[in-house]
């Protein structure tokens, strides 16, 4: 079963990642995943890097999200990814 998993996940970070998708559908189907535990800690990180990495605003917001979510366990608080990620999203001035 775990390898229906990792399957569907390394499918998601092809979504995210890619350019074939409508970039609003992969934001929802991030939105939809963070209800979830992630697969593992690196597959987290992967997908929140691809996430604010991308081009699209909202895309990056449902990073930030993911982020927000998948708290690292080891953190009280936000993450660094989360703070970091809303630095990102904000805009700045030019």
């Amino acid at each position: 079963m775990r390898d229906w998993g990792q399957a569907a996940g390394d499918w998601l970070i092809s979504v995210i990642s890619g350019r074939r998708w409508n970039r609003s559908l992969a934001a929802e189907l991030l939105r939809l995943l963070i209800r979830q535990e992630p697969l593992s800690e690196a597959w987290r990180l992967c997908v929140i890097q691809s996430a604010l990495s991308s081009s699209d605003i909202e895309l990056r917001d449902a990073g930030v999200q993911a982020a927000e979510s998948w708290e690292d366990p080891g953190h009280g608080g936000a993450s660094a990814e989360a703070q970091r990620a809303v630095y990102v999203v904000k805009p700045h001035p030019f």
